[in-house]
């Protein structure tokens, strides 16, 4: 019977069988998560739904961060102008002493901020997390987008790297063309003894002469006979 293992000594084989594979990179290809899965016995099937909850765990937590980043942010940008404000207040209360006026804007302005500052904090659950969700899907939306610009991308090269070659094409077709056909052949002939003969292009006379000539030249040999 062989060994049987716990889901701790699972999870710690699965640890050090990925630990002894990385290399430079601390990440794992989706192809080698399933090569790994289909050595120990799990089904491809349960592989990619585990896969698909951790992806949008990590979504959300990604989303959760963003949420909370924005919202400190947010509250600095309120701050900063608070500060100031008042800094500005107090330095006009040391020579008008309206000790009033300072106090007034000071506790109204801090109220809001102090609210402000609970709801980055101290956020309602429910809210938040509506926040988050909203944030998910626009990024994954904007994902999507950007994926499908790539795709457009890269078939819009592939579709001009055809034209082009069809254009090629083409214009080699047209230049074969225009090259210009072979000469006619020339015939050489004499003009009188003695003399070098001498190129010229074929005549259709020629043809008539050699039809009417072959039965002139008959009738000439048949007298001589008679």
């Amino acid at each position: 019977m062989g060994d049987r293992y716990s889901r701790d000594e699972v999870q710690a084989i699965m640890q050090r069988a990925l630990d002894a594979q990385r290399t430079q990179s601390d990440e794992v290809s989706h192809d080698e998560l399933v090569a790994i899965a289909r050595d120990l016995g799990v089904a491809p099937a349960d592989l990619e739904a585990a896969a698909r909850t951790v992806r949008e765990e990590r979504d959300l937590e990604a989303s959760r961060a963003a949420v909370r980043r924005a919202d400190r942010q947010g509250l600095l940008a309120h701050a900063i102008p608070y500060v100031l404000v008042n800094l500005g207040l107090a330095l006009t209360l040391s020579i008008t002493h309206n000790v009033s006026g300072f106090i007034w804007c000071a506790l109204g302005w801090g109220i809001g901020l102090a609210m402000h500052a609970w709801r980055v904090f101290w956020p309602d659950p429910q809210r938040f997390d509506a926040r988050v969700r909203k944030h998910r899907d626009r990024a994954r939306a904007r994902a999507e987008h950007e994926a499908l610009k790539a795709d457009l991308r890269r078939a819009g090269a592939a579709v001009g790297a055809g034209v082009a070659d069809v254009l090629h094409a083409v214009a080699t077709a047209v230049e074969g063309a225009k090259q210009p056909a072979a000469p006619p052949s020339r015939v050489r002939v004499a003009d009188d003894e003695g003399a070098a003969p001498q190129a010229r292009a074929p005549d259709a006379n020629d043809d008539d002469a050699q039809a009417t000539g072959a039965p002139r030249a008959h009738e000439a040999r048949r007298r001589e006979g008679a």
